[in-house]
This record gives structure tokens, C-alpha cells and sequence, in this order.
């Protein structure tokens, strides 16, 4: 009977019924961190928010965190072409709910393809026709670094 219940004693039932009870409460009180605040406190909070916003040194720190955040993608060991798509969906600021429901897969499908998996051909194809892209053979070297064809210059260099 190892593994279930069967075998409890009334006391050891009860044990548990109160241990998980203390659990749940710990559980409810983080995910209600704010409900029982006062007022005054939410006042205060508010204050504070508004004012850590004003200040320039916090935006400045903020905008760089968000620009590592979304540029993560452009650094790392990933094939250009998702490299590519990543760019474009932030330059179009294209969510991935909004690529993936076209193209037929889960949203955390696309979001793995930036640093665990590689897409399959056909489903790279449809989320850069999403974008208004689509996948085309280029010369070598006519690729540029963000995975999008370059146009050759005038000069034929």
C-alpha cells in the first residue's frame, strides 16, 4: 500500500488535512499578497511607484533591462534565419500568440525555437510569411547578419 492513503491512521489523516490547510493559507496569503493592504498603504505604495518612475536614473536602468531582454535572441548561438524571424517579430512587435496561431503550432513551440530547437522548414516558412517574409536560396554570403538577403551593391563587390 505504499504511496496511498489506505493504510492512515484517523490521526495521521488528520496531521495531514492540517499541514495542508497551513500550506494552502501560505499559498492563498502569496498569491493575495496586496488584498488586505489599507488605503493609506495603497496610497503609499502608489506614491512610491510614481515616484521611483520619475526618476531618470530608474528609466535609464529599466530601458537598457528591457533592450538585454529583447535582444537576447540577436546574441545568441542560433541559426540566422530564426535569428531573423526573432528581429523582425520585434521590429513589427509581433507577439508570439499572434504568429503561432497561424502557422499551426503552440506558442511555446515558437518561443523554444530561439534557443533549444530548431523549426522545421515548412513551419519557419509560414511564421515569416506571417511577418511578410518569405524563405528564398540566396548566393553565399548574400546573407547579412540579422539572416536576411543583402542586396549586392552597385560596385559588384
Amino acid at each position: 500500500m505504499s504511496g496511498t492513503s489506505a493504510g492512515w491512521t484517523p490521526e495521521r489523516r488528520a496531521a495531514q488535512a492540517a499541514r495542508m490547510t497551513t500550506l494552502n493559507n501560505v499559498v492563498m496569503t502569496k498569491a493575495r499578497r496586496s488584498a488586505g493592504w489599507s488605503e493609506a498603504r495603497r496610497a503609499a505604495k502608489s506614491a512610491e511607484l510614481k515616484a521611483r518612475n520619475l526618476d531618470p536614473a530608474f528609466q535609464a536602468k529599466r530601458r537598457v533591462g528591457v533592450a538585454n531582454g529583447l535582444n537576447d535572441v540577436a546574441a545568441g548561438h542560433v541559426h540566422p534565419l530564426v535569428r531573423g524571424l526573432f528581429l523582425e517579430m520585434k521590429r513589427q512587435r509581433a507577439s508570439c500568440e499572434r504568429i503561432a496561431a497561424p502557422v499551426g503550432i503552440c506558442r511555446s513551440t515558437l518561443i523554444n525555437w530561439r534557443r533549444h530547437h530548431m523549426p522545421q522548414l515548412d513551419a519557419l516558412d509560414a511564421a515569416l510569411n506571417v511577418l511578410g517574409f518569405e524563405l528564398a536560396i540566396v548566393p553565399i554570403g548574400r546573407r547579412g547578419p540579422n539572416g536576411f538577403a543583402t542586396k549586392k551593391s552597385s560596385t559588384g563587390e
